[in-house]
């Protein structure tokens, strides 16, 4: 497992400089990484991990102005993510909901099949009329082993987009991998979101699962 929430700023300047960000940071319990080799300056700017406190990783990207956070527990990335944005109004005065030109959670999750995810996907398209005529065009019998799965009227490019990649484990048989992306302008439905997407993909796979025993039960 793993959870992303990176906060992308709308601000002229990148507001984090250095040594302000470490001083703020070290101020509530974060353990900063050593930068005494930067020396101090009107806007100095640090990049990469920073700090980290508890299990959770802040990491800082001046020149694409992003504040993130990453984690192995989502519960701990939500909270310690609220402790960043409360850094950035308390300490540079920021108003963070108007600063904010979008957020983006990335996950990659594992799920546990109860058979062979790889043959839980397959069987999921092995009914559509339209997919079975594909054998025609490639000449041999096509199976779909992964999938995409995007919200309608929401392309990639946008603000405001979700996006889930189904996938499994090619040496652990009995496990999905799934990847997911949601990005959008307002904090609170990225957090939201974020809060969610253990259940999202969880019944994601349910009703993958389901799904094939059914259609099992009917090709029988």
């Amino acid at each position: 497992m793993r959870y992303r929430l990176a906060l992308v700023l709308n601000t002229l300047f990148y507001p984090l400089t250095f040594p302000d960000v470490v001083d703020s940071l070290n101020s509530r319990k974060f353990v900063a990484r050593s930068t005494t080799t930067i020396p101090p300056g009107v806007r100095n700017y640090v990049g990469g991990t920073i700090a980290t406190k508890e299990d959770v990783t802040v990491d800082l990207d001046p020149e694409r102005k992003i504040v993130a956070t990453e984690s192995k527990n989502v519960d701990n990335l939500v909270r310690i993510f609220h402790e960043v944005m409360q850094i950035l109004h308390e300490d540079y005065g920021l108003n963070v909901d108007e600063s904010t030109d979008y957020v983006e959670l990335g996950a990659s999750v594992l799920i546990k099949s109860k058979g062979i995810a790889r043959e839980k996907i397959e069987g999921l398209f092995s009914d559509a009329s339209t997919f079975l005529k594909l054998r025609d065009v490639l000449g041999f019998d096509p199976v779909v082993r992964s999938f995409t799965i995007g919200q309608k009227d929401k392309p990639p490019e946008s603000k405001e987009y979700v996006e889930m990649v189904v996938n499994y484990r090619v040496t652990v048989k009995d496990t999905y991998y799934i990847e997911a992306i949601y990005r959008h302008t307002a904090i609170a439905e990225a957090v939201r979101f974020a809060k969610s997407i253990n259940s999202k993909t969880e019944g994601l796979v349910g009703l993958m699962e389901t799904c094939c025993l059914h259609l099992r039960v009917k090709q029988a």
